[in-house]
């Protein structure tokens, strides 16, 4: 189980269209494409152990996967805050 105030930041070269797939995970995420001014593009419910694409609908340098129930609530245009723990 991953805690709501944790997630996984996939931080691409430059902004482009990405599709994520959910196919070896166990959990429900909310795939939150992000743009490079912080702003989100928009928020996709991933299902447990589907093979559908879900795509970026906007080209974004910045995808964030958190727990469903953490990142539901976000919606398109808000802003994010970016911070790098160790």
């Amino acid at each position: 189980m991953i805690p709501n105030s944790k997630g996984l930041l996939f931080i691409f070269k430059k902004p482009s269209y990405h599709y994520f797939w959910m196919k070896n995970t166990l959990i429900p995420l909310a795939i939150i494409f992000i743009a490079k001014n912080k702003s989100v593009i928009s928020v996709q419910k991933g299902i447990p152990k589907s093979k559908k694409l879900i795509p970026s609908k906007g080209l974004v340098p910045y995808v964030l996967e958190v727990p469903w129930n953490a990142g539901k609530y976000l919606k398109k245009n808000d802003k994010v805050k970016i911070i790098f723990n160790n």
